[in-house]
């Protein structure tokens, strides 16, 4: 047994505990204004899903044998679910982006105190709409970096 093969469980648990420790951050501010309760409660729900949903692809394919570990790392295999997991991925980023740049998302995170913060010389402060959008464009960088990486490996 190839302890590589349960990395999707490690990264699905990161994720539950940090939207758990980002929840016990926001209940102060939920207290302060409780009409942001909704709009924080739909976040974690969609923090939840967007995080956990590719991880859940790879479990089901590692355990059930059809995929290792390794095989995310080659994105030319003829493996269903290795594709249904960047299908995912891009899926994913997709309405991400557009969530952020076209319905307000990052207005949406700059209004909803401690779901995105920035440090400043004089320490941490909550992220404005255009921080939270040079933030996503970076992070798409990275990620279409990264899938042409692996493909012309």
């Amino acid at each position: 047994m190839d302890i590589s093969e349960y990395f999707w469980l490690l990264i699905s648990i990161i994720s539950i505990v940090s939207m758990l420790l980002i929840k016990f951050k926001t209940k102060k501010h939920i207290t302060e204004k409780p009409e942001l309760k909704k709009g924080y409660d739909q976040y974690f729900k969609w923090f939840l899903i967007c995080f956990n949903a590719p991880c859940l692809i790879a479990g089901v394919g590692n355990t059930l044998g059809i995929t290792t570990a390794k095989d995310y790392f080659n994105i030319n295999i003829n493996n269903s679910i290795v594709l249904i997991f960047f299908f995912t991925l891009i899926i994913i980023s997709g309405t991400v982006m557009y969530w952020i740049f076209f319905k307000e998302g990052a207005k949406f995170i700059e209004q909803h105190p401690k779901l995105i913060r920035t440090r400043t010389l004089k320490g941490y402060r909550n992220a404005k709409a255009k921080e939270v959008k040079i933030l996503y464009v970076l992070m798409l960088i990275g990620f279409i970096t990264s899938i042409i990486l692996i493909k012309i490996k």
